[in-house]
């Protein structure tokens, strides 16, 4: 596990300008107590506390706000879906995905964690459940998810949690590798990237529609990824707002598992985190910058 060149508390002084959220004083409670072990035995020994060669990111909830891009996302398939069907599913769908009508909000659930594969077949099976045919349970899902992710490009419902070009620039300045492993579709990752501006800046992006590839919290996409950059795993990181986040890091023997609150996750949610932050504009002040 790696240990961080910080002390348990954090610098006020924030990456972004923008921070959505005020730094906390302590994070030490979040800490594992193996991660903890690790850094308080480096700092007896004196042992050479190194930063990672690599940190994989999570793109919704952890580089992106989630509900802003992704709750307009669903109203719009909903739309598509009753006008294809004359059903009024929203009330099953929602809270199969794990969204709240409430709050209007996402909460941890399929919609956060799983792929659109795994949405799609969520709504295809229930459409079948309410008398709609096989093939056209699964043709009107596919069409209205698509003209879903039409919609949210056209009208750029994309929100940063942090200023990610100027974190980026700052993790190459390091010489540490960026990666992305999202849930979502490659056309619709790549355009949020782009966006953003770092698609330039991105070693390599693992998507939920690649082939060879599967979901968190297993491993493979995070060995995949670390195998095509030459990094050994444990020098690795993984950033995320979800349980599998941490899952797949754990599951994978990464240097860390951080959660960061921006998302989904709570801090109960993110009870694996070796590290929990409140967005990722602390990452450099928690694994580059030394405080006193």
């Amino acid at each position: 596990m790696f240990a961080t060149k910080t002390v348990v508390r954090f610098a006020s002084t924030l990456v972004s300008k923008n921070a959505l959220v005020k730094t906390p004083e302590r994070w030490s409670s979040a800490v594992s107590t193996s991660y903890r072990k690790t850094r308080e035995l480096a700092a007896v020994t004196g042992a050479n506390q190194e930063s990672p060669s690599l940190i994989i990111f999570d793109k919704d909830g952890t580089l992106l706000c989630f509900h802003t891009m992704w709750v307009p996302w669903i109203q719009y398939a909903m739309k598509s879906i009753e006008t294809s069907t004359g059903l009024e599913l929203l009330n099953k769908i929602a809270p199969a995905l794990g969204i709240c009508l409430v709050e209007n909000k996402v909460k941890p659930g399929l919609l956060a964690e799983g792929t659109t594969g795994q949405i799609a077949h969520v709504i295809s099976t229930l459409l079948m459940d309410n008398g709609i045919k096989s093939f056209e349970a699964r043709e009107i899902t596919s069409n209205s998810l698509a003209t879903s992710y039409e919609q949210i490009s056209a009208n750029k419902l994309t929100k940063e949690l942090s200023d990610t070009v100027a974190l980026f620039t700052r993790l190459k300045q390091h010489g540490t590798k960026i990666a992305v492993c999202t849930a979502d579709n490659r056309k619709s990752s790549l355009l949020s990237l782009k966006r953003m501006k770092v698609d330039q800046m991105v070693d390599v992006i693992v998507c939920g529609d690649d082939k060879n590839t599967v979901p968190k919290p297993s491993p493979y996409n995070a060995l995949k990824i670390c195998k095509y950059l030459n990094v050994e795993p444990a020098k690795a990181i993984m950033v995320g707002d979800t349980r599998v986040d941490m899952e797949m890091a754990h599951n994978a023997e990464l240097g860390a598992a951080v959660g960061v609150l921006s998302g989904i996750g709570c801090k109960d949610h993110l009870h694996r985190a070796d590290v929990l932050l409140d967005h990722v504009g602390h990452l450099i002040t928690t694994f580059y910058e030394t405080r006193s």
